[in-house]
């Protein structure tokens, strides 16, 4: 059995027991106990919150590691391109100056997700941040060559439509007025050969950390009253941090993109850790489940009203119904989007796809955007009727 502390920055704000890779015990420091992650109260949350920071089941299964996913987490300090919390050892506790991923060199791959081609020390130096990385995605960290923190994605599917998805998001959100990360095109070396992928910097600094909207909404209860999305705004409030119109926007873009999975990882706010102030709500990012990507090849995709019923994995159960959650619905203003000719140049770039499935994505971007002008007119949109069995050629979500 071994012993492990918590940390944030070089504050040891808890122990914990681990077993053949299970977390027997947890124990907090009370001279500490504000510095714990939001939602983390005691041993049942500790795990929960641990095995969340990991990488994803799915990925890691398909890695060929011998030791459990949580002992590559550790293995590796729990350290994180998201925040200032890690773990250590209890004999073996270096400073934070010295292990943070935000000054210090890291591992990186090759090719996605392979850390069989690189060798560690557990606890040392040469650490592998993508241990901590989520989503079901394969990617990585990279250092550029300004020592900027890169983060490198590939795609699900054999096109390459969710990196399509982040770029044009991109374009999208570069003429509204809220932060947001700009991804930009990535060629990624893949078995002797080179996909389309995409890459974006780190939002996050040894000055700021990001706390992600599902801790926040856990770290409470929730009045049967309140919606989960009320219920994030109202937090936020607390902490005197007005987002309704940076939501608003995000959820208008979601919509206008069709990006079905804006649930409460993907979004959440800056922390200063030393303070502990909330900053701000984070920049945009993740909108890569966008444009139908789970389509087959050469498939139709919904038309007109039916695009209303898209299922979403967010607040509500469809694309229309989110809109609800928006209280401005003139937050962005229709004529100084992109052009579709514009939005066109950009979905061309995936090579893997046919005139046909390129047409198909503009028809539904033009009309996401007459349904969208409808409800900017006032429109309850989410109760047009519309065709039944929509999904015919759509894969499971």
């Amino acid at each position: 059995m071994d012993i492990f502390y918590l940390m944030h920055h070089d504050n040891k704000i808890a122990a914990f027991t681990v077993d053949n890779g299970s977390i027997l015990s947890f124990k907090i420091n009370g001279d500490w106990q504000g510095l714990l992650p939001y939602g983390v109260s005691g041993l049942r949350s500790f795990i929960n919150w641990l095995e969340d920071r990991a990488i994803p089941t799915g990925r890691y299964s398909n890695l060929g590691n011998s030791f459990p996913r949580l002992q590559f987490l550790l293995n590796n300090n729990s350290l994180s391109l998201s925040d200032s919390y890690w773990t250590c050892p209890v004999g073996i506790v270096p400073s934070w100056n010295k292990v943070n991923l935000y000054g210090n060199s890291f591992v990186s791959t090759k090719i996605l997700d392979n850390f069989s081609e690189v060798k560690t020390i557990p606890y040392k130096t040469n650490l592998i941040p993508s241990s901590s990385l989520k989503g079901d995605l394969a990617k990585k960290w990279i250092t550029d060559h300004n020592g900027n923190r890169i983060l490198v994605k590939g795609s699900y599917l054999q096109n390459a439509l969710q990196s399509v998805s982040e770029v044009l998001a991109t374009e999208m959100y570069s003429v509204c007025d809220i932060n947001f990360v700009k991804y930009n095109f990535i060629w990624i070396s893949c078995n002797d050969e080179k996909k389309l992928g995409c890459g974006c910097k780190n939002f996050t600094s040894l000055d700021s950390e990001f706390i992600p909207a599902i801790d926040i909404v856990n770290a409470g209860k929730k009045a049967n009253s309140d919606s989960w999305y009320g219920y994030f705004i109202k937090k936020c409030n607390e902490q005197l941090l007005d987002v309704q119109h940076f939501m608003d926007v995000m959820l208008c873009i979601d919509f206008l993109i069709a990006n079905n999975d804006r649930h409460l990882n993907n979004f959440g706010i800056l922390r200063d850790p030393v303070s502990l102030q909330w900053k701000s709500m984070a920049p945009v990012f993740d909108s890569g489940n966008s444009l139908f990507y789970k389509y087959t090849t050469n498939s139709f995709l919904p038309k007109g009203k039916e695009l209303l019923k898209m299922p979403v994995n967010s607040f509500y159960r469809t694309a229309s119904e989110q809109l609800k959650c928006v209280s401005d619905r003139g937050c962005i203003e229709l004529c100084s989007l992109p052009s579709l000719s514009t939005l066109e140049g950009i979905i061309r770039t995936d090579t893997s796809l046919t005139g046909f499935d390129i047409e198909e994505r503009i028809r539904i971007l033009e009309e996401l955007r007459q349904l969208f002008e409808d409800f900017q007119n006032g429109a309850k949109i989410w109760s047009y009727p519309y065709q039944k069995g929509f999904a015919r050629n759509m894969k499971t979500f």
